[in-house]
């Protein structure tokens, strides 16, 4: 159970350290997140990832910090549905129209996630 939480932490900092030296990368993201209903699609992934998470929460290091960052990922994928496509829309156009500087500090953060999960496996 470690090897799926040290995976999803490489995940996480992967995906935070290409978007911090492309955060043109995001909004492309973002643009093909938006066509359609594409977002209902992809917030199971982020339900399973949060799952995954929760499940391999007990074999880790330090408990709290791949549970903690678990629940919000399954919070944020099920809020998807209830907030509808309308506001995820808007939250998505949020992002978008974030300054290149601002969007790097957040995809540090994500990264700084990444590290944290690796380092509670």
């Amino acid at each position: 159970m470690t090897y799926l939480i040290t995976a999803i932490g490489i995940l996480f900092l992967v995906v935070g350290v290409v978007y911090t030296v492309r955060p043109s990368m995001i909004r492309a993201f973002i643009d093909f997140a938006k066509i359609g209903s594409r977002i209902y699609f992809m917030a199971p992934i982020r339900i399973a990832i949060g799952i995954l998470l929760l499940i391999a929460t007990p074999k880790a290091t330090n408990v709290w910090i791949p549970g903690i960052i678990g629940a919000i990922a399954v919070i944020s994928g099920v809020s998807v549905y209830f907030l509808g496509l309308a506001r995820i829309s808007a939250i998505m156009d949020w992002w978008k129209a974030l300054p290149d500087n601002k969007l790097r500090i957040l995809t540090i953060l994500m990264a700084v996630l990444g590290v944290l999960i690796i380092y509670s496996a």
